[in-house]
């Protein structure tokens, strides 16, 4: 029965010593880039949450003096964190194709190394 697992921890172990070295040096690629990735695209956040129509509007009635600047400040926050929650649920299947890449590559090491 074939292995039908997509993890590249598992696909490690196909592996020859001898292309240990390359194996690794994709792993670690792919994955810097993928948490490089993340770390910028998070650092977006606080603008994209300081642009929404709510907080555009809620920052015009705290100008008017309307609204307190802990209440401003409070739900800018719950907006920012809106935002990564729903980005974050979004970004769950790149990190899953991510690993499917891996499992790729590693698969395709291991048959090049047994032929």
């Amino acid at each position: 029965m074939p292995n039908r697992t997509h993890s590249p921890n598992a696909e490690c172990t196909k592996i020859a010593p001898s292309r240990w070295g390359v194996a690794m040096g994709i792993y670690i690629c792919v994955y810097v880039s993928y948490s490089i990735t993340l770390a910028f695209y998070a650092a977006s956040f606080p603008r994209l949450a300081h642009n929404t129509l709510r907080i555009r509007e809620l920052r015009g009635m705290y100008e008017q003096g309307k609204v307190l600047v802990d209440v401003y400040e409070q739900e800018e926050g719950l907006e920012r964190s809106k935002i990564s929650s729903l980005s974050m649920a979004r970004i769950s299947p790149c990190s899953h194709s991510a690993s499917v890449a891996i499992t790729f590559c590693f698969r395709h090491l291991a048959r090049s190394a047994s032929s």
